[in-house]
């Protein structure tokens, strides 16, 4: 029982990560797109 519950505990674990990464990398992205669109606006 008590095995059980500790994966369940990693597995949501695990999941909360990848859901953190997945947020992080899509922030990541529009930043530098932003910051893209921004040079560009900057420079005409």
């Amino acid at each position: 029982m008590g095995t059980k519950l500790v994966s369940i505990k990693v597995a949501d674990l695990m999941l909360k990560h990848n859901v953190l990464d997945e947020i992080t990398a899509r922030l990541d992205s529009s930043v530098k797109h932003w910051n893209d669109t921004i040079c560009c606006a900057v420079y005409l």
